[in-house]
């Protein structure tokens, strides 16, 4: 029988995008093994691979299937992207729509918010899990930031205190918890595996919270670099994003081999950050919402591109 390897973005829009097409291919009785990706590219080998929101692929094969959001390059592979067509669905509400049914909206949901995308799927998608799931607290108006405070954004925390953790492990260990979570009760509950989540949440917002204390404010922007041993960047700039409505958020957490960079809210960051790494790294994703990273060598040149082109006086 073909085995298929199943490649995911280890974030909460890939690791729920993982829990759909994991479904579909249990039920077709395929057999599967789990490849999270920490990164935004891959290099497969062979034949029989899925990717799922993983912007950069590899492959000279076009026996692979990519289902993904972000503005790419059609690779020779089945490739799938509603963002061609003109809608910005994140690939948790794709899956969603493919493989998905309707009692499993609040698993789509998770992803949805966690990638700030909750205003770009339909409206009624929101009333679906406001009517099935009252107690998960989904506002009248749908507007990002009360929905990542609310229930659907306690859920994302627990997936991404696994990651930040456990890396590659601790995605696939969310997604059995997910896996194995009849309803949103049991997983906020922290029955079965999701137990450990809530733990790892506990944790990593504390670890989170000594670190925003530390955070630098200009008049475009906020700016935080830190050193930790957990993989918390885009943690900590959600977080501070809901701390610092209206302003650019930029991220720098320190690595061995590199410093890795987070940006949230503003416009046009994406493009904002291919310009900051030219030459001395590298970086993309969305609009409001992208990320990099730069080799420690270039620091002073990251931070001067970034003080001219945010007005701001970092040293």
């Amino acid at each position: 029988m073909v085995k298929f390897k199943l490649h995911f973005h280890a974030d909460c829009d890939g690791i729920t995008s993982a829990y759909f097409v994991s479904r579909e291919l249990d039920r077709l009785n395929f057999q599967y093994a789990l490849y999270p990706s920490l990164g935004a590219s891959v290099e497969l080998k062979g034949s029989n691979n899925i990717c799922l929101d993983i912007s950069d692929v590899k492959t000279q094969s076009p026996l692979n299937f990519s289902l993904d959001h972000h503005i790419t390059e059609k690779y020779p592979l089945f490739h799938a992207n509603f963002r061609q067509v003109g809608f910005e669905w994140p690939v948790s509400f794709d899956s969603y729509l493919l493989f998905g049914d309707l009692s499993l909206a609040w698993v789509a949901a998770i992803g949805i918010a966690a990638d700030w995308c909750a205003q770009k799927v339909p409206v009624k998608f929101w009333d679906t899990v406001r009517e099935q799931w009252p107690q998960l607290k989904i506002p009248k108006k749908i507007e990002q930031l009360p929905l990542i405070k609310g229930p659907i954004g306690r859920m994302a925390n627990m997936i991404d205190a696994s990651v930040a953790v456990n890396k590659q492990s601790g995605a696939i260990y969310a997604l059995r918890a997910l896996q194995e979570s009849e309803t949103p009760d049991d997983f906020l509950e922290g029955k079965g595996k999701a137990e450990k989540l809530v733990t790892l949440r506990e944790k990593i917002l504390k670890e989170v919270a000594t670190i925003l204390d530390k955070e630098e404010v200009f008049d475009e922007c906020v700016f935080l670099r830190f050193n930790s041993p957990y993989n918390i960047k885009s943690l900590v700039a959600g977080h501070a994003k809901e701390r610092n409505p209206g302003k650019v958020i930029i991220i720098a957490q320190n690595e061995r081999d590199k410093i890795r960079v987070s940006f949230r809210g503003g416009d046009h960051l994406d493009v904002l950050v291919k310009e900051l790494t030219e030459g001395i790294g590298g970086g993309g994703g969305h609009p409001q919402a992208s990320g990099g990273w730069i080799h420690h060598w270039h620091w002073e040149k990251f931070r001067d591109r970034l003080n001219k082109k945010l007005h701001c006086t970092l040293k």
